[in-house]
C-alpha cells in the first residue's frame, strides 16, 4: 500500500525485487495515483483516486508539516 504513486521509480524497483522471490501475488495499491508524472511504465493495480496537478493534503498527507490531520483529502492550488 502506497499513499501517492507519482513517478513510479521506487515502486517499480520494489516490485522487481519482490517478484524475484516468486510470490503467489503482488499488487500495487495507492490512495492517490498520479499517472501524468510517471517516468517508468507502471500501472497501479488498485487506487482510490486518479489525480492530476496540485499538492494534496489530509489523511496523513502533509504540506510543510501542516494539514495532515484533516479527515479528508484536499488539493492546494
Amino acid at each position: 500500500m502506497k499513499d501517492v504513486v507519482s513517478t513510479g521509480v521506487i515502486e517499480n524497483y520494489l516490485l522487481t525485487q519482490l517478484r524475484q522471490h516468486q510470490p503467489a501475488a503482488v499488487h500495487l495499491v495507492a490512495l492517490l495515483d498520479r499517472p501524468d508524472l510517471r517516468t517508468v511504465a507502471l500501472e497501479t493495480d488498485y487506487h482510490m483516486f486518479k489525480v492530476g496537478e496540485g499538492s494534496f493534503v489530509g489523511y496523513g498527507l502533509e504540506q510543510g508539516g501542516r494539514f495532515g490531520n484533516l479527515p479528508y483529502i484536499g488539493r492546494l492550488s
